[in-house]
């Protein structure tokens, strides 16, 4: 376990000590939103089944309310598996089953989101489903190896989460892969702060309970965090994680370990999988990814990290530069709160300096303490964590040339 000596910090300093006040108050709740996370992994593990186009169909779910009329949001895209000649199953269709469906059979995207509407009226889904029905009924569809395909379908409960294709490596589960992570973290001294949890995926944020300078004025936590989606919607990755104690934003500054994520449990299938390979599989990501926490949270890497936000802070970037590199990734909206924090000085952020032309000068690190603090703002939390690694990309440390000693 790493202790404030190793990385040589002054824990006599008052400013110190008050940081290091907020700082354990901000992780106070960490144990329960790590709880949490731990609870909803276990309940929240995908069934796996391997399904030929053949034996599905598509309809629409109707339900009517008190009065006898169609219960508007209740009409909702179901998918029909054949399970004999005399037995079939009906589940509902997450949306983000619902575009992996819609992209495999070939269906435009902008015509399904104008299918894909809850009302009284449930003509819009029926005309979906009979989209899907036709597009996989009168086609053919092979794998890399040419020959009928079969595609991953990841259920939890009674519902549809992800439709993959037979190459998607499928024994990594976040309930299996979170475990050794959390030995690590405690193995280093690291401590939960922050859960962030959707049906698509889940994240935790961890920190040494120590303050950093990375230049004078400026406090900081370090720490680890873990990502993953058991439905294709990212990979699994153990990042670098840095957290402001002037407004409490966080951010990611880069991915130490990631690996194409893998799932579960397998029903309904004759395809045989070998148990021994999958379990030296466990064993090679547990081995790699606790070897990944314990060399971002090394003091060598810590000082690279640090290094880089005094850098990043002394490197000014004019607001055009800013708008230029985020035009794509950010909305107009969010690009005028953005602006806004600029004109406004929010005194949680970093001090912002004047150009020659007599505007605001912000620096790089400004940008990235912006862009956490607008991801505190937001309500949906796959936005959040998608500004929070943006915001990283501003205070990319240099890589190390060899290996420390």
């Amino acid at each position: 376990m790493f202790t404030e000596d190793d990385y040589g910090l002054n824990k006599e300093d008052a400013q110190v000590q008050a940081q290091k006040r907020r700082l354990l108050a901000h992780i106070s709740l960490g144990e329960q939103e790590q709880r949490k996370l731990i609870e909803y992994c276990a309940a929240n593990i995908p069934r796996d089944r391997y399904v030929h186009p053949k034996f599905m169909s598509f309809d629409v779910e109707h339900i009517n309310d008190q009065n006898g009329q169609a219960a508007v949001d209740k009409a909702r895209p179901i998918i029909i598996y054949k399970k004999n000649a005399h037995t079939n199953e009906a589940l509902l269709i997450h949306k983000h089953a619902l575009g992996h469906l819609c992209e495999i059979a070939g269906l435009d995207g902008r015509y399904k989101t104008k299918l894909n509407v809850a009302s009284h009226n449930s003509w819009r889904r029926e005309l979906l489903a009979t989209n899907l029905n036709e597009l996989f009924g009168k086609q053919r569809f092979v794998n890399k190896l040419k020959k009928e395909a079969e595609f991953l379908h990841r259920i939890v409960g009674n519902e549809l989460r992800a439709v993959l294709t037979q190459s998607f490596n499928r024994h990594l589960v976040s309930a299996v892969v979170l475990q050794p992570f959390l030995e690590v973290c405690k193995e280093c001294g690291l401590m939960p702060a922050k859960a962030h949890i959707t049906d698509m995926r889940v994240h935790l944020q961890t920190y040494l309970p120590f303050v950093f300078q990375p230049y004078p004025g400026e406090f900081i936590a370090m720490g680890s965090c873990w990502g993953n989606s058991d439905f294709g919607e990212g990979k699994l990755k153990i990042s670098h994680n840095v957290l402001r104690l002037n407004g409490l934003g966080s951010f990611i500054t880069e991915d130490a370990f990631s690996r194409i994520h893998i799932g579960s449990v397998v029903e309904d299938t004759d395809m045989v999988l070998d148990d021994k390979v999958a379990v030296k599989e466990l064993e090679a990501i547990a081995a790699a990814s606790q070897s990944a926490v314990r060399e971002v949270m090394k003091p060598a890497a810590v000082q690279r990290t640090l290094d880089a936000i005094a850098q990043a802070a002394a490197d000014k970037i004019p607001w055009i530069e800013i708008q230029s590199k985020l035009a794509k990734v950010l909305g107009k909206d969010d690009m005028s709160t953005l602006e806004g924090f600029l004109t406004d000085h929010i005194v949680d952020l970093p001090m912002v300096g004047m150009g020659s032309d007599g505007m605001p000068l912000p620096s790089r690190w400004w940008t990235a303490a912006a862009l956490a603090h607008l991801a505190e703002k937001q309500t949906d939390t796959t936005k959040v964590m998608e500004l929070k690694a943006l915001s990283g990309t501003f205070v990319a440390p240099k890589k190390k040339k060899e290996e420390d000693v």
